[in-house]
């Protein structure tokens, strides 16, 4: 077996062997002669652009420089350099290189930029920092490391919030112990908490009880957009008090929102049920607008009944109202069958769709109606009318696929005209 793989190698292996064709070393020299065509094009590049650049940053002047990256790090570096070594060097010229260098640095020019650190202006560190943090390799970020305990609460935050977004998951845990608040800027660390959001973190990792004691706006948005994604057991009673608007919270009605998918998320969390009991007797009194409708669609997934008794309470009393206005039977059965409540809303449509056969109005019914009525009566377990329902729905096969993973039509999937209106795809 062992001469067989080697007799098919062989013709790969033999011009490498042979000195036939391009061989390692040619291949390292033809790198090599790409590399010094790229740093020359970077430099050149430099020369053309550089000044247009530090004269005025924007997107147009920063682009002819980016096309070059990452070889465009060594001339900013080497600008960067030789500004430092000015008696008295410009802060605002360095910021500008800085920010360049941000944009296209690779690991290489982290670490170079981690050897110029020190010399910078103490108003620009705390930026470098984070800058070395994104781009750096293992090395580079372990040594940034030092920072976490730093005299000046800048460079602490700095680090700690470029650690928190860019080291390896498994080191964030490691941390907790640096999630201190005092003097920080509440804002850039609720940014960063908004950007954590979009991050995998270890379970172990757990936001102090402090956070949810800064009264502080900016901060407390990051924090439910945080939680939203790495939900807490430690926050039901910060969320509840935004939820409720309680304790001098004056949020908006998005901002209560919100707070409440952080709660919802969390909930199954939470020791004991009396916060989502208390958000149902808070329900009752509400006026019907946009976040009571979304509390009560919360409190429905969440299983208490309050939630669907409060949906439900104005399209039953309008339905009651006018019994031959089939849109509000329809408007209830839909919303009916949205609550899971598919023996109501069988009897509804079939009542109503019985009482408009034959009439003009028949030809006025709406597809998507036939389509709910379809639902519910799957749902109720009658299964021939659903079918008759989706036939008279109109809808095509394609438009239907959305629908065949609906937990009602599951059984009936092998049946017709189930199977043909909703085929397996081959």
């Amino acid at each position: 077996m062992f001469t067989a793989a080697a007799l098919l190698l062989a013709p790969l292996l033999l011009p490498l062997q042979s000195g036939q064709g391009p061989g390692l070393e040619s291949l390292t020299e033809d790198l090599a002669a790409r590399t010094a065509a790229k740093r020359q094009a970077a430099e050149q590049a430099w020369k053309e652009h550089g000044k247009a650049y530090l004269a005025q940053p924007a997107r147009a002047t920063m682009d002819p420089l980016l096309q070059h990256a990452p070889e465009i790090q060594e001339p900013i570096l080497e600008a960067m350099r030789t500004r430092l070594k000015a008696e008295t060097p410009a802060t605002d010229r360095l910021q500008n290189l800085l920010l360049l260098l941000a944009r296209c640095q690779n690991a290489g020019g982290a670490a170079r930029l981690w050897d110029l650190l020190p010399q910078l202006p103490a108003a620009l560190q705390a930026e470098a920092l984070r800058a070395v943090i994104r781009s750096g390799g293992q090395r580079t970020r372990t040594s940034a490391r030092r920072f976490l305990t730093a005299d000046q609460v800048g460079m602490r935050q700095a680090a700690l919030e470029a650690l928190l977004l860019h080291a390896p998951s498994a080191q964030i845990p490691g941390l907790m112990p640096y999630l201190e608040f005092r003097g920080m800027d509440l804002e850039s660390f609720g940014a960063t908490l908004g950007e954590l959001a979009e991050r995998s973190l270890p379970p172990e990792f757990l936001l102090p009880e402090s956070s949810f004691e800064l009264a502080h706006g900016p901060f407390q948005a990051g924090l439910v957009n945080y939680l939203v994604s790495h939900p807490q057991e430690n926050a039901e009673a910060f969320l509840l008090d935004r939820v409720l608007n309680r304790n001098g919270n004056n949020l908006s009605p998005d901002a209560r929102i919100a707070s409440l998918q952080a709660y919802e998320v969390a909930a199954e969390r939470f020791r004991w049920r009396s916060g989502i009991r208390l958000l149902a007797r808070e329900l009752k009194d509400m006026s019907r607008n946009t976040f009571s409708l979304e509390l009560a669609w919360a409190l429905h997934r969440l299983g208490e009944n309050a939630g669907a008794n409060y949906l439900l309470a104005s399209p039953e009393a309008e339905a009651k109202r006018n019994p031959d206005d089939w849109r509000a039977q329809f408007t209830l059965g839909r919303l009916q069958v949205d609550l899971g409540e598919f023996q109501a809303a069988y009897r509804n449509f079939k009542k109503t769709l019985d009482s408009l056969e034959g009439t003009p109005v028949a030809r006025r019914i709406d597809s998507q109606d036939y389509l709910y009525a379809a639902r519910a009566a799957a749902g109720a377990k009658k299964s021939k009318e659903s079918g008759q329902w989706l036939i008279a729905s109109r809808l095509t096969v394609k438009q239907l696929e959305p629908y065949r993973s609906l937990p009602e039509f599951e059984p009936y999937l092998k049946k017709a005209p189930f199977s043909r209106l909703f085929p397996v795809a081959d």
